[in-house]
């Protein structure tokens, strides 16, 4: 999955959980910076809360 097109971008996501988050990807993460080596990426929800997601998280990613 290449997150890092989704930088800056407000984003609706599935999660594995069937949870749906909706917000502005506010960080992006490389492998090497994750000690599970995988890339990740934080939404910011309604301006107060973030939520990590890293691949293994997500159903469905979308643009909004």
């Amino acid at each position: 999955m290449n997150f890092k097109q989704y930088f800056d971008k407000k984003v609706k996501i599935i999660a594995d959980n069937d949870l749906t988050f909706e917000g502005v990807v506010c960080d992006y993460f490389l492998p090497e910076d994750n000690d599970n080596e995988q890339e990740s990426i934080v939404v910011e929800i309604d301006n107060k809360d973030f939520i990590e997601f890293y691949p293994s998280d997500i159903k469905s990613i979308t643009l909004t």
